[in-house]
């Protein structure tokens, strides 16, 4: 994390740098700087979207006594470095006072459960578009941290049949348009959510700014099981 700005690191430099989230990965843990010098059985984990990068760099660290895995979650393995912090100075106290291996195993279970319900809420969200008549042209929009105006990342044209994945760790706000003149484009977009109750942004271009809202469901007459969030009117 940046403390002064509280976000993660690969946020940081994303808005910074423009760094583009597919030339960021991560290394961490869990393991001993200490024990790793005395070829004690470790464990790394490595992060990045591209999962053959990641992989690649993996086996560059991987020995007999250092096992790696590898993932695309960035967003999670960053939260769960810092939360296991945490718990590690938690677990530090209970065991300097003598708690015993009872209440440490309690500890440590309802800490597994925190974790996964903070994941859960704050880990990636994962939308998927798919063109289905026509063309779209898709822009990473990249927001100023100074409050200027923002700057195109990332772009796709994506035709009939084309597939384009979004998430939370990358593509995260971005402007579509239809790719052709006089023409009707449809696409069909599958949310890894509750899209209805999720607290979601529109951004001013020119100074970066977001404006927040929670979008509910427009259906009346049928009743919507899942509108439970609709911001007040």
């Amino acid at each position: 994390m940046i403390p002064q700005e509280n976000i993660l690191v690969n946020h940081y430099l994303q808005n910074k740098f423009g760094v583009p989230l597919d030339d960021y990965f991560t290394l961490l843990g869990p393991c001993h700087a200490e024990e790793v010098a005395e070829e004690k059985l470790s464990y790394l984990t490595f992060s990045g979207i591209d999962a053959a990068a990641t992989l690649n760099i993996a086996n560059y660290f991987a020995t007999d006594y250092i096992n790696t895995i590898t993932n695309q979650d960035i967003l999670g393995v960053q939260y769960a470095a810092v939360l296991k912090n945490i718990y590690a100075l938690g677990a530090g106290i209970a065991h300097g006072l003598d708690y015993g291996d009872n209440f440490l195993s309690v500890y440590i279970a309802n800490a597994a459960d925190e974790m996964a319900s903070f994941l859960r809420q704050f880990g990636e969200e994962h939308i998927t578009v798919g063109v289905h008549q026509g063309e779209e042209i898709s822009t990473e929009m990249l927001q100023d941290p100074k409050g200027g105006p923002m700057r195109p990342g990332r772009v796709d044209r994506a035709k009939r049949g084309d597939v384009v994945t979004l998430s939370s760790q990358s593509y995260d706000t971005h402007r579509v348009e239809n790719a052709v003149e006089g023409k009707t484009s449809i696409s069909i977009h599958v949310y890894g959510a509750n899209i209805g109750a999720v607290k979601r942004a529109m951004f001013n271009a020119d100074t970066s700014e977001p404006e927040y809202f929670i979008s509910g469901y427009d259906n009346q007459s049928v009743p919507n099981l899942w509108d439970l969030s609709r911001a007040p009117q």
